[in-house]
């Protein structure tokens, strides 16, 4: 295997679309022995290329593309519900891999100056939000006005909360390179199909260079402990980050139980929530996803 193979791969005739998800990955430099870590030393192979591998298990045939040190792609065609479980077994029993999660800013944006073929809400706010609001919107828009009919809601204030993009196609094509559509998913799932693997590729890589630059900005400011010298001592780096929601919940306990309870997709877990003297909550949890397990200490108000 490798990169022209993969690109007749992705050209040739098949009933089954092309898939690529991307994964976020600390391998630490040694890609194959992570691979094999991960999935089993009999599940992964070289390939011709040192940036690829593969693998198998029961029906699942998956080229992992680890060029990128920190965003693998990983391409398939085979059942898409099928891959995806594999990988999120992965995912679920380790710290050191996680899916792309997309804001929905980032979908717009997929193809700036391209407007989408169809777009896919979902929004679920039933346990949070009173019966008098909007609680959950789901809702297939299909043609290249449907951006333009879900920012006439964005706009309405009090409706604003309930667009929450989870997938979009948008077609990609260039002179030189010819076609490809794409659709992708909130966790960086794209589905392709057309004649350019190449295109397909620089789609996938704008989408990860933006979503780099969101989490690598983010690191940049979050606190940080710098040692000085070989006796304890060090100054703080830093400093905690703020998000601040579009509007206010009426409600902020049954939110947190809900962010807070070990469920997926987000898996955190600690200690109960403690009210605070002027009606904020302070809580120390629990990510499974940091590399290396510290506690988090976040104030909701």
């Amino acid at each position: 295997m490798n990169r022209k193979q993969l690109e007749s791969q992705f050209r040739s005739p098949d009933t089954s679309p092309w898939k690529t998800f991307v994964l976020e990955t600390h391998a630490d430099g040694d890609d194959a022995a992570f691979l094999a870590d991960v999935f089993g030393s009999g599940a992964s192979r070289e390939t011709d290329d040192r940036s690829l591998h593969q693998l198998f298990s029961s029906d699942l045939s998956i080229t992992v593309d680890h060029l990128d040190p920190r965003f693998w792609s990983f391409h398939t065609r085979s059942s898409t519900a099928a891959t995806y479980a594999f990988l999120k077994s992965a995912v679920a029993r380790r710290r050191d891999l996680d899916f792309v999660w997309l804001p929905s800013a980032h979908l717009r944006r997929v193809q700036r100056d391209t407007p989408p073929n169809w777009i896919k809400t979902n929004f679920t706010g039933r346990r949070i939000l009173p019966a008098d609001e909007v609680q959950e919107l789901s809702v297939m828009v299909r043609g290249r006005a449907s951006q333009s009919l879900l920012d006439l809601i964005s706009r309405q204030r009090d409706h604003a909360h309930a667009i929450s993009l989870s997938q979009l196609e948008v077609a990609v094509a260039d002179p030189d390179l010819g076609y490809v559509v794409e659709a992708v998913n909130r966790t960086a799932l794209f589905v392709a199909k057309g004649e350019s693997f190449t295109l397909h590729e620089l789609a996938v890589q704008q989408v990860v260079s933006r979503y780099r630059r969101l989490v690598e900005a983010a690191e940049s400011l979050a606190l940080g402990f710098e040692r000085v010298g070989d006796e304890g001592g060090g100054h703080m780096l830093g400093g905690p980050i703020e998000l601040r929601f579009s509007r206010a919940l009426p409600d902020l306990e049954p939110f947190l139980d809900d962010l807070l309870s070990s469920r997926e997709p987000f898996r955190l877990w600690g200690s109960a929530p403690q009210p605070l003297p002027c009606g904020a909550f302070m809580t120390g949890r629990r990510h499974r996803e940091c590399g290396d397990g510290r506690n988090l200490l976040a104030e909701f108000s």
